[in-house]
């Protein structure tokens, strides 16, 4: 049913894999972020994408600016065809069509390609990867708000 369109996105997911497999940490990287595209319930931005992938050891002592621009002509750039990558970063990218979702997906249909996302490990990894940040960025009152035990007067005199 699908095979005029998975032909033309295992070229496409070839392609952007192919660019990258003499570099691990690129090829994982890609993976990890079409993995959190395609698992994520909701369409997330390249600053998320940053927030989460950017402890990365490929990304040590660059600025998250940087990571943007990275991502976008590095790591993206051979999968305009498959995902939406809108020129802010604060606006989600998003895969083209549910089609490409449901390739991704589907071990019978991507053959044993290593754009192949296994949903639960994918999941899993996104939740230890905030895990990680929340262990690592999360404090006591991390708004700093004021005592919150206590009642709060009201200027009106009302008690």
């Amino acid at each position: 049913m699908w095979s005029g369109l998975d032909d033309l996105y295992h070229q496409i997911l070839s392609k952007a894999f192919d660019a990258l497999k003499l570099d691990a940490e690129r090829e994982d990287l890609l993976r990890g972020v079409l993995g959190a595209l395609a698992v994520t319930p909701y369409p997330i931005s390249l600053e998320v994408i940053v927030g989460l992938y950017s402890d990365n050891e490929i990304f040590e002592g660059t600025a998250q600016g940087d990571i943007v621009v990275f991502l976008r002509n590095d790591i993206l750039a051979d999968l305009n065809y498959l995902l939406v990558i809108p020129t802010s970063s604060f606006e989600p990218v998003r895969l083209m069509h549910t089609s490409v979702y449901d390739l991704l997906v589907s071990e019978r249909r991507c053959k044993q390609a290593s754009y192949y996302i296994n949903d639960i490990h994918h999941n899993q990894q996104l939740a230890n990867i905030c895990l990680d940040r929340m262990l690592r960025d999360l404090r006591e009152n991390i708004c700093n708000l004021s005592d919150l035990s206590k009642p709060v007067s009201d200027t009106r005199g009302i008690t």
